[in-house]
């Protein structure tokens, strides 16, 4: 079984391997996984059997059931294991503070590795750097296309963004919950999955793409673009670019800035394509 949710909950027997990625896991009192029991969650009860191995990266194991072989697991929050649980191989855990095992409850050893939470937090931190180093790059190459290829098309997004900041923020929200709503209809057939997962890639293609539109737009602010050359469209919209990322850097209300920016250039992008559609049907061209 492979599966991802918010809340999972096992009360079932499963022949084989159980795979998931949730909030919370149970495996209920009655349950059987005869493989192992592989997860990524914020919390994991296991009352029921795992007759392999837990293996995982979780916030908090409450572990009331038995294992037959080794548990493995790196624990952010609590490892709590009853004295009612069995594991018949080996713990291998690591976490912040060691957790109080009951005797006689591990056949095989212990083994404990203490890791310090700001280590931790400045690994995440240079990965955090690093895919906004790229994504930045990513985001100037995109912007040196579209100003390239259509820089009077950047120029009046830009301005009638400024003009209906709201109206673009409300249709961007609705549009991106229409667009996770459908991807997640869409998994439910089997006949949709392959069209879900375009749609999950075209979702991928507009957080790129809507940082160039973003930019312009904060940029429009400061910057006077009619009858700007394209060099200069270009170094505006890279000084805003710059700008736009340097607010997702801010601690604890940086990434809602950037996403209160990001749905108003999703919104701005809708209104430009309705806007093109309605001048080709005009034209008879659709």
């Amino acid at each position: 079984v492979r599966v991802i949710g918010g809340q999972v909950g096992v009360f079932k027997n499963i022949g084989d391997d159980l795979i998931v990625v949730g909030g919370q896991v149970d495996v209920g009192k009655d349950a059987v996984v005869f493989g192992s029991l592989v997860t990524t969650a914020g919390i994991v009860t296991v009352d029921g059997q795992v007759k392999e191995d837990i293996r995982g990266i979780l916030g908090m194991l409450l572990l009331n059931g038995r294992v037959e072989r080794n548990v493995t697991v790196t624990v952010e929050d609590q490892l709590n294991i009853s004295e009612k649980a069995f594991i018949g191989g080996t713990l291998t855990y690591s976490a912040l503070v060691e957790s109080q095992i009951p005797q006689g409850v591990i056949k095989g050893g212990v083994s404990f590795n203490k890791f310090e939470r700001n280590d931790v937090l400045q690994s995440l931190t240079y990965v955090y750097l690093i895919q906004r180093a790229f994504a930045f790059a990513g985001g100037l190459l995109l912007l040196w296309l579209f100003v390239f290829l259509m820089p009077k098309g950047l120029v009046n997004m830009a301005e009638r963004t400024k003009e209906n900041v709201l109206k673009s923020f409300g249709i961007g929200l609705l549009v991106m919950i229409s667009l996770f709503v459908g991807a997640i209809l869409l998994m439910v057939t089997i006949v949709g999955i392959p069209l879900a997962l375009i749609v999950l890639a075209a979702l991928i293609a507009i957080v790129f793409i809507t940082q160039v539109f973003v930019s312009m737009w904060l940029g429009s602010y400061v910057f006077k673009y009619k009858k700007a050359s394209k060099g200069k469209l270009f170094l505006a919209g890279a000084v805003s670019l710059f700008f736009y990322h340097l607010l997702g850097l801010i601690p604890f209300v940086g990434w809602a800035l950037n996403l209160v920016l990001f749905l108003v250039g999703v919104g701005s992008i809708y209104m430009m394509k309705v806007e093109c559609w309605s001048y080709l049907r005009k034209k008879d061209m659709l």
